[in-house]
């Protein structure tokens, strides 16, 4: 029998997956909203040859990469999230926009050559981070779903120096002495729980899974408030005023649940969930690119061609 080959084994997007999916913890993003975050970060790094390459052949870190990813898409309604880091600063998102051409592929850390922490100081490092996440999911704020942790782990096998596999994951919640993982991997010796004695056993100076301190970032949804369409992303990367054309009292109503198609110039929403968790997309006639947005309850969104149709 042949190999069969999943994502995850040709590609190494583990990074993009990971701030997607604590997308979705903190904002339950949904499917349309995870594409459009996906394909629109795909794309802007393939506009950098050299970022592109290396992003590609695993030529990096990826520290860039969610770092890039949480100044784009976490700082601003409707996907805001506050960023803390207990062991560094190197991802908390800083200056007003992303800038790929300034991104380092390797960032000046000290488990950036993957090699083994100095002997003696593993386990003390492991519990320092463990506390973290446990001060994390269990303290005050125990029973939340939408605190997830972003961090990356290195896998190593017994009396190997280095790892065989450095993955970027997110991880959700602290259960039974494991850290449960909302992970992308579909192969078959993916984890999905990082049990505690797997990152500092009884005996030895080093666990078989290393959860690197520098990686971590604890993050929690900001306050939501209501949106403009003026501040609905959309796919051209334009605000929703490029909308506001045409007759504003002919609006047509989308239903309050499952999918709809028709064409219209103007429609209103008038009955989506109030806190964002639903996205819409308008499909526009061949050759025009789609809108993907947002809304809120009584949103006015309008198009300039009588030949636009949506769906939510």
């Amino acid at each position: 029998m042949q190999r069969r080959y999943l994502q995850g084994t040709l590609d190494f997007a583990c990074g993009i997956y990971a701030v997607v999916n604590a997308l979705a913890c903190a904002h339950g993003l949904d499917l349309a909203g995870s594409k459009y975050v996906f394909q629109e970060t795909l794309l802007s790094l393939s506009e950098e040859p050299s970022v592109w390459k290396s992003f590609l052949r695993n030529e990096t870190d990826h520290y860039w990469l969610v770092r890039y990813m949480l100044q784009r898409w976490c700082r601003e309604q409707p996907w805001e999230l506050v960023p803390r880091q207990p062991f560094s600063d190197c991802l908390l998102p800083g200056g007003r926009e992303p800038d790929l051409t300034r991104a380092e592929m390797f960032l000046p850390e000290k488990e950036n050559d993957s090699g083994p922490v100095e002997a003696g100081k593993a386990r003390k490092e492991a519990e320092a981070v463990w506390r973290a996440l446990e001060e994390w999911f269990l303290g005050r704020n125990a029973g939340r779903s939408d605190r997830p942790v972003l961090l990356r782990f290195h896998r190593f096998l017994y009396h190997d120096l280095r790892p065989v596999v450095s993955h970027w994951t997110t991880a959700h919640t602290i259960s039974g002495g494991a850290l449960l993982l909302h992970d992308a991997s579909s192969e078959k010796n993916a984890l999905f729980a990082l049990e505690k004695n797997s990152l500092m056993p009884e005996s030895g100076d080093r666990g078989l899974i290393r959860i690197v301190p520098e990686s971590l970032v604890l993050l929690e949804p900001k306050k939501k408030r209501p949106v403009t369409s003026e501040e609905m992303p959309l796919a051209n990367g334009k605000r929703g005023g490029a909308l506001e054309k045409g007759n504003a009292s002919a609006g047509s109503s989308f239903p309050s649940s499952g999918p709809s198609s028709l064409s219209l110039k103007t429609f209103y929403i008038d009955a989506l969930h109030p806190t964002l968790r639903v996205s819409c997309v308008i499909q526009p006639p061949v050759g025009q690119q789609p809108l993907v947005f947002f809304p809120t309850k009584g949103a006015l969104i309008q198009a300039d061609s009588g030949n636009w149709h949506g769906s939510c």
